[in-house]
């Protein structure tokens, strides 16, 4: 095989991942879904939660933050500026996990009518 031939393989086997990569850092976070959020150094701070129906969740030291419709990096950006701003952590590094999305499922019930 050529190197050409090699890197055009490799290439065409990790778009789909880039792509479902993108499709996740553009997800905006509704209400029912399940995130993870840790902070560097901090295990103590580690938080599994749901995203309440008002947008909001209850973090420890900052209460109550609004984090639905924003994307992952987006809320891991505000929960980070609260805890700065706070003064509980200096410079914190957050990550914001997506478990289960849960905000954009459809139900369909209906009735089926033979003719």
């Amino acid at each position: 095989m050529t190197t050409l031939y090699r890197a055009a393989l490799l290439a065409a086997a990790l778009l789909p991942a880039a792509q479902a990569e993108d499709a996740l850092n553009e997800y905006r976070l509704g209400a029912g879904d399940s995130i993870r959020i840790s902070v560097f150094q901090n295990p103590n701070l580690t938080l599994e939660t749901r995203v309440a129906e008002d947008a909001t969740i209850s973090y420890p030291m900052i209460g109550r933050v609004r984090v639905g419709g924003m994307t992952l990096s987006r809320a891991e950006e505000t929960i980070a500026k609260a805890l700065d701003e706070g003064n509980f952590i200096k410079e914190p590094q957050v990550s914001v996990l997506l478990l289960q999305v849960r905000s954009s499922q459809v139900s369909v019930l209906g009735v089926s009518l033979c003719a």
